[in-house]
């Protein structure tokens, strides 16, 4: 694992050395357009904060526009966190992708205005279910009472905030 690590970090630290533009993808039909190159923020649990703060600016910096995370498993939310800190005043300037282990409207829900006070935001453009692993388990996403309801609710916008959210997997 940590040899993968020290292979990926040095790759990324080379791109990041480009002077040309980064090539853009379509992110499926979500009208998004991404760099061929995320910002996972998975060993942003395993950093400092100052070293977090410096990879994501310099990222972006150098043309970089996706961001991805996850609340639960990346550090109870500290990926979330430091990614806030860190670039929540940029905005503007990139994707944020985030997922989502929950099945059900209740816990879904609470999971996202987590995900968007600790990110320091009001909107996250691509949201995607973590694990689904059968029918059964997407059956469960897509009812009434499942977790696309809390997304669609975020989608529309929550109490005062008003969220701007793709909703990646219905388009």
């Amino acid at each position: 694992m940590v040899i993968f690590f020290m292979l990926a970090l040095t790759y990324t630290c080379m791109l990041l050395q480009r002077r040309t533009p980064w090539k853009k993808r379509d992110f499926g039909k979500t009208g998004l357009s991404t760099t061929l190159l995320g910002f996972g923020g998975f060993h942003l649990c395993e950093i400092p904060y100052d070293r977090a703060n410096y990879l994501l600016n310099t990222y972006l910096d150098k043309g970089g526009n996706y961001i991805e995370t996850a609340p639960p498993s990346y550090g109870d939310g500290e990926s979330e966190i430091k990614i806030g800190e860190a670039v929540s005043h940029r905005r503007d300037d990139y994707i944020m992708v985030t997922k989502a282990h929950d099945r059900d409207y209740e816990t879904c829900k609470k999971t996202l205005e987590q995900s968007f006070k600790n990110l320091k935001t009001d909107y996250i453009d691509v949201l995607l279910m973590h694990a689904v692993s059968s029918m059964d388990v997407l059956d469960q996403v897509l009812s009434h009472d499942g977790a696309i309801r809390a997304a669609e609710e975020a989608k529309k916008g929550w109490s005062n905030w008003s969220h701007r959210f793709v909703n990646a997997w219905t388009t």
